[in-house]
């Protein structure tokens, strides 16, 4: 899996730029695609469609900014998975306490929570 990781790093992050001639820059995905070639010695249709690939990947976008309303609103995290500790809330949010764990049990079992503020969430969430 670390190197369909890098090839896609190095496809969206990577570019050749080449000199520009008589002030028209080339078309970037062109110049990436010739850099895929010399660099991993693909045929251009080869470079092309790993490039194509990786570009029609998105990266889900997180909203940065929070009303007033959105920041102060109380939210339920279920402790697991990376984050299965209070502690590890306080450490990744950079909180001056550690937040409050709650027990509760559901249809799927038993399980931990914490409350948290959406400032809280958005700094989990990035």
């Amino acid at each position: 899996m670390e190197f369909l990781d890098e090839l896609e790093h190095l496809a969206t992050s990577a570019t050749y730029e080449e000199p520009e001639e008589d002030g028209v820059s080339q078309d970037p995905s062109q110049g990436t695609i010739k850099m895929w070639q010399e660099r991993f010695g693909y045929t251009y249709g080869e470079a092309a469609e790993l490039v194509g690939m990786a570009t029609t990947l998105k990266k889900p976008t997180i909203a940065t900014t929070l009303s007033p309303a959105q920041a102060r609103t109380i939210y339920a995290l279920k402790l697991e998975g990376p984050i299965s500790t209070p502690q590890e809330i306080q450490i990744v949010a950079n909180l001056p306490t550690v937040p409050k764990s709650y027990h509760g049990s559901g249809e799927e079992g038993d399980a931990d929570f914490c409350k948290i503020d959406g400032r809280t969430r958005l700094v989990i969430e990035n």
